[in-house]
């Protein structure tokens, strides 16, 4: 019973945690800044499919990593 209470504990604050970081404004307003920069469009093709893709595909990133600026052609 004891190891039942600790695995509930122990489960429970791991989806605090991760619940945490998924509403977390400043990673969404990473995420969507990266998204701009690189152009995401998604759309539907002809047989209905939803796809996404980049019209900047190719980026340069800092030493954090964080985008700087991203082309349509290979720097």
């Amino acid at each position: 019973m004891k190891n039942l209470l600790k695995v509930l504990f122990l489960g429970s604050l791991m989806l605090s945690v991760a619940s945490c970081e998924l509403f977390s404004p400043k990673e969404w307003a990473k995420y969507n800044r990266g998204r701009e920069l690189r152009g995401r469009t998604c759309d539907y093709d002809r047989y209905g499919n939803y796809k996404c893709y980049d019209k900047r595909p190719h980026c340069i990133r800092d030493s954090s990593g964080e985008i700087v600026e991203c082309s349509e052609k290979p720097y």
